[in-house]
């Protein structure tokens, strides 16, 4: 009992020291330092990004926001799309040209020119050709004939963007220059697909024979028998794929019939009518 006494009052004389100091100590009232001033490292991630390192993060735009096509500026140079915005990519926000090639042969990305390129996966969709389209086509515009068909068929993408408008544009979009076609067109031979504005399948298919040439004819060079095969395959696959019949563009031809080329398209649509 004589050596448990002394080391029970230790023990109470230790446990009641903290509490007298934190009675006699006077609050803190200094600002709390930062990592840097009280000489210990910073942790990861505690510090922010510059405003200058996360733009060059930021070299790709994305999002799905429509602007006015550049193709309204009919004296302006410049080879931007209508919108910088996903599905289209800027290829020099990429490390180099050897990784487009090689994005584009793993089937990543297909480029447009040497500038701009576009995310394949959207090219697999209807609804994602005609965003894809969205950002190429002028505003205000209908896409029609081959643009209009590898909306709603995919495929190669053309080398030209075929609109209906009234205006004539100079500049190109992604390489690609706009031709225009200054014909009527009804709002039951339209359709919307999301902002894009295109023609019908049976209208396409009509727009599509009206561009072939040498039709009834075999005496054609390379380039119009080729032409001419691509138009002839292309409107079969649309009333294939959507279901109408040669007498629905025979009917648009009667309303039309001034369009250049009308008779011998109309004499193709009437050659196929039994097929379908």
């Amino acid at each position: 009992m004589q050596t448990v006494e002394p080391v029970r009052e230790a023990m109470q004389t230790f446990e009641a020291k903290p509490q007298a100091l934190a009675r006699t100590r006077p609050p803190d009232t200094r600002p709390p330092a930062s990592p840097r001033q009280s000489g210990r490292p910073p942790r990861i991630g505690s510090v922010r990004r510059s405003d200058d390192a996360r733009s060059r993060l930021r070299n790709i735009p994305i999002g799905t926001q429509k602007t006015p096509a550049t193709g309204q500026n009919r004296g302006g140079s410049t080879d931007r799309p209508s919108s910088a915005t996903e599905p289209l990519l800027d290829a020099r926000g990429l490390p180099g040209p050897m990784s487009v090639r090689l994005l584009d042969g793993c089937g990543v990305l297909r480029p447009l020119d040497d500038t701009w390129c576009y995310l394949s996966r959207y090219a697999r969709t209807l609804f994602g050709r005609g965003i894809i389209m969205t950002n190429l086509v002028p505003s205000r515009s209908t896409a029609c004939s081959l643009t209009a068909a590898w909306v709603w068929l995919g495929g190669e993408l053309p080398d030209f963007i075929d609109v209906l408008s009234r205006s004539h544009y100079r500049s190109t979009v992604c390489g690609r220059a706009i031709r225009t076609y200054d014909r009527k067109v009804t709002a039951k031979q339209t359709r919307r697909i999301g902002d894009l504005a295109v023609t019908s399948p049976a209208r396409t298919a009509c727009d599509v024979i009206l561009l072939a040439r040498g039709l009834e004819s075999d005496d054609v060079d390379d380039w119009n028998g080729r032409h001419r095969d691509l138009a002839r395959e292309t409107a079969c696959a649309l009333m294939t794929d959507f279901h109408f019949k040669p007498q629905d563009c025979l009917d648009i031809l009667d309303e039309n019939r001034g369009w250049p080329g009308a008779p011998q398209a109309r004499r193709f649509f009437e050659s196929i009518r039994y097929c379908f």
